[in-house]
């Protein structure tokens, strides 16, 4: 039998984002295909990913009903200017539906990663505040188009579903520690957070301490570069750590399924263990603060500290007005949205032309500095390179006279 075509285009960058793309892209098959394998990868940068689809026109695009895209704020802008380039262009009487969103958790008072967002269809919001947050945003520059925000909610990992994150809360035997590439940033701080862990090996020594780094050292392709690996700080500063301590490579979903209780400074993974019933810590040692992405747990009762934490303690509950507001699953809201593209796939196939193409806020108003440099305006390389030279020369001859 001949496979049958993919309908869905995943375009990533770096590793987290190829992970959710293809998780989405999973329940999006699932949905509008009833099966799994409607979906194709393309897994590298931006330019390359653009060479591809619009100047060696590798592949029919119209012939995709969806693209996901993984990247970047600034490389969604690019590719959707590209995009709207070629169908303005390419002749073709139809043309797939752009979908764009955020992999983790994101900050969304922040405009920027919104409104870079705008050139495609549907940007997928992941819980009720961002939602809120994001309409509010569209509105205040009077954008044409506040309903293509939709509620999406957060992709878990390795399609293990969360029924509710009332579900009653697990007791047993293992702490994991989920480590993120850049909090905490420094390798003091990050020997701190090392030290808390192994004293608390040491104070439940039934207890296995789990610690689940991002990455393997050196993995390229990572979305953000990790400088002090906690593998190799265990290693080189702690050789005499308690027999029941652990780095485990295996996947998260795993992990969560033995893990008693799960320790991470800011990382979306918290949001998943709330779901799936596992007390959950969100580190507070280091303060509560946006740059470490910990604030978003404010109100929610997971703030903790590692140096005071009683892993013996019977949880608290984690705050359902909080969970209400920021904590919604792709899997309850898949439908919704791939009901709305089976709409806009029909309403284009009926008119026997393309959907109309998205315009995105920084084309519709006047951002002219960001218009003017997807127009093309660029300095030359050369010019560059001779003023950074010029002003290393500056720099180093106001040292010598200091």
């Amino acid at each position: 039998m001949t496979p049958l075509a993919p309908r869905i285009l995943l375009l990533a960058d770096t590793d987290s984002r190829v992970a959710w793309v293809q998780r989405l892209g999973r329940l999006l098959a699932r949905e509008l295909y009833a099966r799994d394998d409607a979906s194709m990868l393309i897994h590298a940068p931006l330019e390359a990913i653009q060479r591809r689809l619009f100047n060696f026109r590798e592949m029919d695009l119209s012939k995709f009903d969806v693209i996901v895209l993984g990247l970047g704020g600034g490389a969604h802008q690019k590719f959707c200017v590209e995009f709207n380039r070629f169908f303005c262009n390419a002749g073709k009487s139809r043309r797939p539906f752009v979908l764009a969103g955020f992999n983790g958790i994101c900050d969304p008072s922040d405009p920027n990663i919104l409104f870079s967002r705008t050139g495609a269809d549907i940007v997928l919001a992941n819980c009720k505040n961002d939602l809120a947050s994001f309409e509010g945003l569209l509105s205040s520059v009077q954008y044409h188009d506040t309903d293509k925000v939709r509620l999406l909610g957060y992709v878990v990992h390795d399609d293990v579903p969360v029924d509710s994150p009332a579900v009653p809360l697990r007791r047993g035997g293992m702490l994991l520690f989920v480590g993120q590439p850049d909090v905490p940033r420094s390798l003091r701080e990050r020997c701190y957070a090392m030290t808390l862990l192994l004293n608390l090996a040491k104070r439940y020594p039934d207890w296995i301490i789990t610690i689940k780094p991002r990455s393997h050292m050196n993995a390229v392709g990572v979305t953000h570069a990790e400088f002090y690996f906690y593998q190799e700080i265990l290693r080189i500063f702690f050789k005499d750590r308690p027999s029941n301590v652990r780095i485990d490579y295996r996947p998260i979903g795993e992990l969560l399924d033995e893990a008693s209780v799960c320790a991470t400074v800011g990382s979306t993974i918290a949001i998943e263990a709330i779901g799936r019933g596992v007390r959950t810590v969100v580190v507070s040692d280091f303060g509560v603060r946006r740059d470490y992405g910990n604030h978003h747990f404010l109100g929610s009762g997971c703030l903790s500290g590692l140096a005071e934490l009683d892993l013996e303690d019977k949880p608290g509950q984690v705050n359902p007005a909080w969970i209400e507001k920021h904590i919604s699953f792709a899997h309850d809201n898949v439908g919704r949205l791939c009901t709305d593209l089976r709409e806009m796939l029909s309403a284009q196939k009926i008119s026997g032309a393309c959907y109309p193409l998205a315009i995105p806020v920084y084309r519709e108003h006047d951002f002219s500095y960001l218009n003017g440099f997807y127009a093309g305006a660029e300095v030359s390389i050369l010019r560059k390179m001779a003023f950074r030279l010029r002003a290393y020369a500056i720099g180093m001859w106001r040292r010598l006279r200091s």
